[in-house]
């Protein structure tokens, strides 16, 4: 199943998704897949983030749901680019990205970030 969803045996991540797959009931992974369809994420890009970071599948419904949110409406990433950076799901709302954010947004209201593009949104 892990290298149905695009990981090979000789990458370094191919170990944390046998972990997750192993850890896991297949009636969880589907309620972890119908978590991502609601909140608008194809099949690739979940494939992507699985690639990518496959821990983050563990982070529970709900903080992924309150992650998601924020990064999508507040900080406006598209779910592609969410992706590409699936480790942001697995950090702390509360103590690593709001306080991150907030920042980054008084450097852009004082002129110090000139370019709003998800490119510099993920940088922060």
């Amino acid at each position: 199943m892990v290298e149905a969803l695009g990981l090979r045996p000789d990458t370094s991540m191919f170990v944390y998704a046998i972990r997750v797959m192993n850890g896991m009931w297949r009636s969880t992974w589907e309620a972890k897949l119908k978590v991502f369809r609601r909140l608008g994420w194809s099949e690739d890009e979940f494939r992507i983030a699985f690639q990518r970071a496959p821990l983050f599948v563990l982070v529970s419904e709900p903080k992924m749901r309150k992650t998601v949110q924020f990064l999508m409406e507040e900080v406006k990433l598209k779910g592609s680019n969410l992706s590409r950076e699936p480790r942001l799901l697995m950090y702390s709302l509360e103590n690593r990205l709001l306080p991150r954010f907030s920042v980054f947004r008084m450097m852009e209201a004082k002129g110090l970030v000139t370019d709003g593009s998800e490119r510099k949104r993920l940088a922060w």
